[in-house]
């Protein structure tokens, strides 16, 4: 795969975007119904996606597994969590992917801050 740094930036991103979108809607369908708890878990189990995600696009190695983790529960998230989930694992598990995440923090455009 080429261009690996400019694939780990997308990937934080699509992260992001995923989980912040179902943090949204797990809140309005809260607020909705009146349901207290399973909006509450969908929160809880979205945020690392998110904490994923700006890692990924910062470049920090501990990003790379909860990446992996992240990715491989949205496989179950049928339509857009499987595509994103398996173009994250595509990228994360590259050897040049690997070796840019587990080096220095601007081997692939990330920043020392």
């Amino acid at each position: 795969m080429q261009n690996i740094p400019k694939h780990i930036s997308i990937v934080g991103w699509l992260h992001i975007a995923l989980n912040l979108t179902t943090i949204g809607i797990a809140i309005f369908f809260g607020a909705s119904f009146d349901a207290t708890y399973l909006p509450l878990a969908i929160v809880i189990f979205s945020i690392p996606g998110v904490i994923a995600g700006v890692g990924l696009i910062k470049c920090r190695p501990w990003a790379r597994i909860l990446g992996i983790v992240m990715s491989i529960f949205n496989l179950f998230t049928f339509p857009h969590g499987t595509v994103i989930g398996v173009y994250s694992m595509i990228v994360l598990f590259d050897q040049e992917a690997v070796r840019l995440l587990n080096g220095s923090p601007t081997a692939c455009g990330g920043s020392l801050s």
